[in-house]
């Protein structure tokens, strides 16, 4: 009606289609089995944090709710990580 969702319509519709996004990266991820591989030195805490936040913001297409949920943070947490620059 006149383009407006209201606010429930919105919530299932974006519900439904981060099930739907969260689904298709657990697939990927699978194939991982969630195995880590460095080559050269071992990675500080800092630089790990590094790597996985910017791989998964890649794989969330920038979302930073499903990428905050493939690292097991709020994304509130995310958001602070980012925004002090990693």
């Amino acid at each position: 009606s006149g383009g407006v969702l209201s606010t429930q319509v919105f919530r299932e519709r974006i519900g439904d289609a981060l099930g739907a996004q969260s689904a298709a990266l657990s697939k990927r991820s699978d194939k991982s089995q969630g195995r880590i591989s460095f080559h050269g030195p071992f990675p500080t805490l800092k630089e790990a944090e590094e790597v996985l936040i910017t791989r998964a913001m890649e794989i969330a297409q920038g979302n930073q709710t499903i990428a905050s949920r493939m690292l097991g943070l709020s994304r509130r947490a995310l958001n602070n990580r980012l925004r002090r620059g990693l």
